[in-house]
């Protein structure tokens, strides 16, 4: 896990995201739920995500498997950076 991973440079699926971020595809369908981070859905009804989306989720694996936070301290973290990037 020490290299970065790579996000989609475009709409991806939830299997392409997954394996880019390193983590099996329920772990997205938990974060979702847990941070609000809505996907939208193709024609079929797979989950696809945008290049935004998918920076937000990689942000919230960054915080989880990297800084090591907690659910809620990871919530508390992107709130405060919301915050700074709102105001900054």
């Amino acid at each position: 896990m020490g290299k970065k991973p790579k996000v989609c440079a475009r709409n991806c699926r939830i299997g392409e995201l997954a394996k880019s971020l390193e983590v099996q595809p329920h772990v997205i369908r938990y974060w979702e739920t847990e941070f609000g981070v809505a996907s939208d859905r193709s024609k079929s009804g797979q989950r696809v995500y945008t290049p935004q989306q998918a920076s937000r989720l990689r942000m919230i694996r960054w915080l989880l498997h990297v800084e090591l936070y907690t659910i809620a301290g990871a919530k508390r973290q992107l709130r405060l950076h919301e915050c700074w990037v709102c105001n900054g």
